[in-house]
C-alpha cells in the first residue's frame, strides 16, 4: 500500500469496472455494511430513553455544599 499506491488505485478502479468478476468483493462490502447499520441502530435504540438528563439546580451561593 504504501510502496505502490497506484497498484491498489488500480484494483480498486477495476473492482468498479467490472462488478460481476468480484462478487465476493462486493459481497463481504454489502455484509459489512449491513452490520456496521445493525449495529448503529442496536446502540442507538438501547441507549434511548434510559438516560436521566441531568440539570443544575439554580441555588443561591450560601445554599451551596461545600467540600
Amino acid at each position: 500500500m504504501l510502496n505502490n499506491p497506484f497498484g491498489l488505485f488500480s484494483d480498486i478502479v477495476i473492482r468498479f469496472i467490472y462488478p460481476m468478476e468480484y462478487t465476493k468483493t462486493w459481497g463481504v462490502t454489502v455484509l459489512m455494511g449491513i452490520m456496521l447499520n445493525f449495529m448503529y441502530f442496536t446502540f442507538r435504540w438501547a441507549g434511548t430513553g434510559n438516560e436521566k438528563v441531568m440539570q443544575p439546580e439554580n441555588k443561591p451561593l450560601h445554599e451551596l455544599e461545600q467540600f
